[in-house]
This record gives C-alpha cells, sequence and structure tokens, in this order.
C-alpha cells in the first residue's frame, strides 16, 4: 500500500461515527505495549478552550528544551495537523508507518474476533501515542476528543489533570445537565496527579472537587489564584502582567487574539507552574509570543479585517461577543459582516440570539461534513429582521462575504471546524 492508500484505510473508520468507550483503544495500546507509559502527560477536557491551553501549554514547554507531543483534534485544513513534536506535524510517511502497524493489529483481531472495529478517533490516539514513544518525546500535552472518562485518550495516568469550563454540550452522549458532563469531564482525574481548572460553574466545581477528593488530589482553581493587570487589548497581540501565587510575570505579549484568550493563558499557566520544573520567566514570555492556534479568532487579514473563529456552542459565542463589543467600542470597524455555518447538532436558536443582533449582513452557509441546514439558520436570520443570504457551497460563500465587506468593515467567519476547513481564502493586495 502507498501513503495515500493507508490515509485511505484511516479515513474509512469514520463511517463508525463516535462509539465511546476505553475497551478497543485499550487492545490497541495493550498490543502496542503500552506507549502512554512512555512519556509524562498532561491532559486537557471542557468544553471550550481546550485546544488553546494544550497549544499554550506545549510551546512553553517546548522553549525549555524539552521534547513535547501535542496531540489536538479535529484538525481544521489536514489530519497531520493533530498530531505535533515540537510544533512539528507529523509527516505522511511517518503517518502511513503508524497506520500500517495498526492496520496488522486490527486484521489480526478481526481473525478472532470479526466484529472488532476502532473508531476513526481511536484509530488517531494510537497512531499519536505510539508516535510519541517512538520519538521518545519528554511530554505528552493530549487534548480530550468527547468528554473525558471514556474518551479514547483517557488511557493516561497524567502529571496534570487540566479542565477548562463545562457547559452544555454532545448531551447525547455526556447528559443533559451540567452535573453529568462534568463527571465524565472529571473523569480524567487520576490518582497522583494534581487537578487545574478554569472552571466557576458550582455545580460543576462541585463534581469536579469530589472526584479529586475521592482519589486523594488537590485542585486548584485559575480564577482564585491568577489575576491579570495592565491589559491591553489588540487583535494580534494582548499585552498584560499576570500573577498567581506570589508570583510574577510582567508586560507578557500574547500573540492569540480575543479577550477570552486570557482566561486559556491563566489556566495554562497556573498548570505549568504546578509540575515539578523549573520555569524560565523569560522563556515563557517567548513562548507565548510565538503561540499559534488556528481558527481562534486568527487574524487573516487587515483591510478589510477578516477573522477566523471556530466557535461552535453557546458559550463559545458569549465568549466572542464580549471581544466583538470590545472592537466595537474602540471604533475598530464599520459593519460587521458575518458568515457562519455551524453542525448539524448545534443550538442554533441559542447561538443566534448571542450573535445575529450584532451583525448587520449575514451570509449562511454549510460544511459538507455535518452542515446544518442553511435553512434552519434562516430561520433565526428572519426572527432578527437581518438581511440574510445563503450558500450550499463554503468557498462561494466566503467570496460573496469578502466582496461586501470594505476596507473599513469587518467580515467574521465562524462555525464549525469542518467549516472553515473548506474555506482558501484568498485576500485583494
Amino acid at each position: 500500500m502507498k501513503e495515500l492508500e493507508y490515509l485511505s484505510y484511516l479515513f474509512s473508520h469514520h463511517r463508525l461515527g463516535t462509539v465511546l468507550g476505553l475497551e478497543r483503544i485499550g487492545f490497541l495500546l495493550d498490543e502496542l505495549n503500552h506507549p502512554e507509559n512512555s512519556f509524562k502527560s498532561i491532559h486537557i477536557a471542557g468544553t471550550n478552550g481546550k485546544g488553546s491551553v494544550s497549544n499554550i501549554i506545549a510551546k512553553v514547554l517546548e522553549e525549555h528544551k524539552l521534547k513535547v507531543g501535542l496531540y489536538t483534534s479535529p484538525h481544521l485544513k489536514k489530519f497531520n495537523e493533530r498530531i505535533k513534536i515540537n510544533s512539528k506535524e507529523i509527516s505522511d510517511k511517518e503517518l502511513a508507518f503508524e497506520v500500517k502497524k495498526i492496520k496488522k493489529l486490527i486484521e489480526k483481531k478481526q481473525k478472532s474476533d470479526p466484529k472488532f472495529q476502532p473508531t476513526f478517533f481511536e484509530f488517531s490516539v494510537a497512531i499519536a501515542y505510539n508516535y510519541f514513544k517512538r520519538k521518545k518525546i519528554d511530554f505528552g500535552v493530549i487534548e480530550t476528543g468527547l468528554g473525558g472518562r471514556l474518551d479514547a485518550t483517557n488511557i493516561l495516568n497524567p502529571e496534570l489533570a487540566v479542565i477548562t469550563n463545562i457547559s452544555l454540550e454532545h448531551q447525547d452522549f455526556l447528559g443533559d445537565t451540567i452535573e453529568k458532563i462534568a463527571k465524565e469531564k472529571a473523569g480524567i482525574i487520576k490518582p497522583y496527579s494534581i487537578v487545574v481548572t478554569a472552571e466557576t460553574n458550582n455545580k460543576a466545581l462541585k463534581v469536579i472537587k469530589s472526584k479529586a477528593k475521592k482519589v486523594n488530589v488537590r485542585v486548584f482553581e485559575s480564577n482564585k489564584l491568577c489575576k491579570i493587570t495592565n491589559y491591553s487589548f489588540g487583535l494580534e497581540k494582548q499585552k498584560f502582567d499576570f500573577t498567581t501565587e506570589r508570583k510574577k510575570i510582567k508586560k507578557i505579549e500574547l500573540s492569540l487574539g480575543g479577550e477570552f484568550q486570557l482566561k486559556n493563558v491563566s489556566l495554562a499557566l497556573l498548570a505549568l507552574s504546578k509540575l515539578n520544573f523549573r520555569f524560565n520567566k523569560t522563556k515563557i514570555k517567548k513562548a507565548l509570543k510565538k503561540v499559534h492556534v488556528a481558527g481562534r479568532f486568527q487574524t487573516m487579514h487587515k483591510k478589510p479585517l477578516v477573522v477566523f473563529d471556530t466557535g461552535h456552542n453557546p458559550a463559545g459565542f458569549k465568549e466572542i461577543k464580549k471581544t466583538l463589543l470590545l472592537i466595537k467600542k474602540k471604533r475598530m470597524f464599520n459593519k460587521l459582516i458575518l458568515l457562519i455555518g455551524l453542525s448539524s447538532d448545534k443550538d442554533a436558536q441559542k447561538i443566534s440570539k448571542i450573535i445575529f443582533p450584532l451583525a448587520d449582513k449575514i451570509i449562511i452557509s454549510r460544511a459538507r461534513f455535518r452542515g446544518m441546514e442553511i435553512q434552519k439558520l434562516a430561520s433565526f436570520a428572519d426572527k432578527f429582521k437581518k438581511p440574510y443570504i445563503g450558500f450550499h457551497e463554503s468557498q462561494e460563500a466566503f467570496d460573496f462575504a469578502l466582496e461586501e465587506t470594505t476596507k473599513k468593515d469587518f467580515l467574521l467567519c465562524i462555525g464549525s471546524i469542518f467549516f472553515l476547513g473548506e474555506i482558501n481564502p484568498v485576500f485583494p493586495k
């Protein structure tokens, strides 16, 4: 098989959808001689901010000359984005090597158990863990996919269990209350780990602390222990001083846009401070100046101002709204042109209520993969009496949106990572 055929084999497992459980990934990792035990790990769960927190932690560790594996999901353009070592994506050749190895294990197992079928996500996790072992990384920074307790990444005994925040999501898999979802996310908490969280909801915190108490580990809350001062907002660079537990870092420049990133950087730095490692303030600042996360309030163009964001649930849209109001207050644009495409399982009513009143014009589209019907979102635009137009092709929608945006306007392209991944922007010079 050639490299492309191995990748096709990997993607063929998409047809199995989401099936939570640790039995299949447990078998694969057992056959691979438990690669997850070959490196120290930091496990990150939560509803929003997982990707940013993971990237920040990985970049700070990397800046301290450690060999750092980073596993995130889903990808924006290419599968290789999910698996990185020191910011470098796994090559197609290395990926094919791992797929080939795991394919043999699956086929061997299927001889005695024809029903054995790992999901695409389980396959991906096995690839990442084995690749990290083979490359002898020092730390693995691992982002959960869905939930935590039964998520395929959760065959770990992490140094740190990091929980960003919790809101209602994937209720058909995780439960229909904050407490039930918190229980799933808290499933990443293990004996001998340290728990760090940005959660402020008392119901969710109670569940997190209860799980931590059961395994006799401590919980540290970034909301209580961290402080941001001298904050200066910028689209591509945010400046501030950071303080936590008698430690202070002055004049930080964060290369991530969006006011919401302050919560993420606070959580990440608090988490790192709990590792048994001596961090250098200068290197931390260098890392924060370099960190990049695709699709997280990412400025793609300046005149006109074009931003891509993978906000995809009500909690995420509320944070985006705060940043939009801040930008508007600074009179950084005239009109807000909104290009939006959500996944079919998202709460269109709540999301539209948050974001549509801010828009001057709405362009609606959908991703080919799991995209929400245009008419469903359009019905909410009608309710807010906003001018809108729909396009079935996301690229066509973007091209039209860009034409509608003058140099003094702001084009916000937002929605599912699948939707934004289909857009290949070309801007006027």
